[in-house]
């Protein structure tokens, strides 16, 4: 954070992988939570 002129430690491939896995488990998280797929409800409503 303040350190400018030396390279961060996490690369941004690195950070980025991060969020992305992080992203994911807190998706994960979210369905099992509520198992009712709320993305998909237009199959629902075309039958």
């Amino acid at each position: 954070m303040g350190d400018r002129k030396k390279p961060a430690k996490t690369s941004g491939k690195a950070k980025k992988a991060a969020l992305k896995a992080n992203r994911t488990a807190k998706q994960e998280k979210r369905q099992a939570r509520d198992d009712r797929p709320m993305a998909m409800p237009p199959a629902h409503r075309e039958e």
